[in-house]
């Protein structure tokens, strides 16, 4: 894929649309972009999430399982996972599965932390990009919570 194509996806989100455009370059220049075949496990539940991950073509199967049942829900093109994953240590809730040929773009931690290294300004809009996420995130449960 070529760079722009990849600068081009990863602005479209928000995680990534607040970074300066030299540090989403760094970040679509040094991401690993993978193709996966139908059936290849990307991740499994309860693995180390060190990445995250951009799906950028195909689908994939989310697998995760409750007590005795398994539930599915499917990731398509433009879903990027393990968002949380970009900064803190984290574990897989689910197994990803490729249902097809995926195309997937992964952002390791440590490359995340170079880029905010390299360029230390984007630090701000990170902060007011995950601040605004639990605001929204403990409002949702406020208004879920009963009284």
């Amino acid at each position: 894929m070529a760079l722009g194509d990849d600068i081009g996806r990863l602005r479209r989100l928000p995680v990534f649309a607040c970074l300066d455009p030299e540090a989403l370059k760094l970040v679509a220049f040094s991401a690993e972009t993978r193709r996966l075949p139908a059936g290849h496990v990307l991740f499994r539940r309860g693995e180390a999430a060190e990445a995250a991950v951009l799906l950028a073509a195909g689908t994939l199967a989310l697998d995760e399982e409750h007590e005795d049942s398994l539930s599915v829900r499917w990731a398509q093109a433009g879903t990027l996972l393990n968002e949380a994953a970009l900064f803190a240590p984290g574990v897989q809730t689910v197994t990803a599965t490729a249902h097809e040929t995926c195309t997937v773009v992964a952002v390791p931690r440590a490359l995340m932390m170079r880029v905010l290294d390299v360029h230390p300004g984007n630090a701000g809009a990170l902060r007011r990009y995950w601040a605004s996420r639990l605001g929204a995130r403990l409002a949702a449960f406020r208004a879920a919570a009963p009284p």
